[in-house]
C-alpha cells in the first residue's frame, strides 16, 4: 500500500521513491498478468483451431470415402451377379440384386421426393432380403390401389417403418409374425397403413413418439437399424413435405400388434404437385 510521507528530508526522499518503485512493480505485474492471460487465451485458440481442422481433414476423408465406397460397392454387388447367373445360381442372383437395388436407394438424399411407386419398389427390394434370411418367420401382405402410385412423397419414410414393424414387433415373437402394407383413397384423404401382429406397444410410449416435445427415443421401436431413422424423423419429414401437421398416427394394443396410420389430405397431394412442377 502507498504512504504518503510529508517530508523533505533523506527519508521523505527515500520514502518517495520506494512508492514510485511499489507503484511501478503493480503496473509490471498486472502487465504481465495480462500477457499470461492474453498468451492462455491465444493457446486455447490454436488449440480450438487445431480440433477444426482435425475435424476438417476427418469430414474431408468421410467425404472422399462416401464416393469411393458406393462406387466400389456397387461394381462388387455387379460382379457378384454375373457370377451368380454365370453359375446359374438364380436365388443368390435375386438377393444380390435385391441388396443392390435396396443400396441405391437407401443413398439418395431424404429431401429428394419420389413416388408410392418408389417407396414401395423398395420394400419389396428390403422385404425380399428379410425373406431369404428369416424364411417362414415373417409373412408379407400389400393391398395396394394401384391408381394412387404415382403420388408425391418424401424419400425413405417407408422402409423405416416396415422395419420397426419387423424388428421391434414380430421379430420378438416366437413364431414370427405378418406384416400388410395397404395405400388405398379414402375420401379426401390418401391412406398409407403399416401393420404388424407383433408385440405391440403400450399408449405411453406411443404417446411419447407423437409428442413434439421428445426426442424420438423410443429404444426398442422407433429407430430402424439399417436406416437409422425413427418414427419421429418419418414423421417430422411428412409434415414438412405436404405442410401438414395430424398426418400420421399409431394405434397398437399388447398383445395385438401396431398399425401405424398415415393420412393424407388429397388437396395436400395436389398442392404439392403444383409446387413441385412449378
Amino acid at each position: 500500500m502507498k504512504r504518503s510521507v510529508d517530508s523533505n528530508d533523506e527519508i521523505g526522499i527515500m520514502a518517495d521513491a520506494f512508492n514510485r518503485m511499489a507503484e511501478s512493480i503493480r503496473e509490471q505485474v498486472a502487465a504481465i498478468r495480462e500477457k499470461a492471460e492474453l498468451e492462455t487465451r491465444l493457446k486455447v485458440q490454436e488449440m480450438q483451431n487445431l480440433i477444426i481442422k482435425s475435424h476438417l481433414k476427418e469430414t474431408e476423408l468421410q467425404a472422399l470415402q462416401s464416393q469411393i465406397n458406393p462406387h466400389f460397392i456397387f461394381n462388387t454387388l455387379n460382379a457378384a451377379v454375373q457370377l451368380a447367373m454365370f453359375e446359374k445360381a438364380d436365388r443368390t442372383c435375386y438377393f444380390i440384386e435385391c441388396f443392390s437395388n435396396l443400396f441405391r436407394y437407401n443413398l439418395r438424399s431424404l429431401d429428394s421426393p419420389v413416388t408410392l411407386r418408389d417407396e414401395i419398389e423398395n420394400i419389396n427390394n428390403y422385404i425380399a432380403l428379410l425373406k431369404v434370411r428369416y424364411a417362414d418367420r415373417i409373412n408379407y401382405f400389400q393391398e395396394v390401389d394401384e391408381n394412387i402410385l404415382d403420388i408425391p412423397i418424401p424419400c425413405m419414410v417407408l422402409q423405416p417403418l416396415i422395419e420397426n414393424a419387423f424388428i421391434h414387433g414380430i421379430s420378438e415373437l416366437e413364431s414370427g409374425g405378418t406384416i400388410i402394407l395397404r395405400a388405398m383413397e379414402d375420401g379426401e384423404n390418401f391412406i398409407i397403413e403399416i401393420e404388424d401382429s407383433g408385440v405391440g406397444m403400450d399408449q405411453e410410449k406411443i404417446d411419447q413418439i407423437l409428442r413434439d416435445d421428445t426426442e424420438d427415443s423410443r429404444p426398442s421401436g422407433s429407430v430402424g437399424h439399417t436406416t437409422g431413422i425413427g418414427t419421429r424423423n418419418v414423421m417430422q419429414r411428412l409434415r414438412n413435405f405436404f405442410d401438414y401437421e395430424h398426418i400420421l398416427d399409431i394405434i397398437s394394443r399388447k398383445p395385438g400388434g401396431t398399425k401405424v396410420v398415415i393420412s393424407i389430405p388429397k388437396y395436400c397431394v395436389q398442392r404439392k404437385k403444383e409446387c413441385l412442377h412449378a
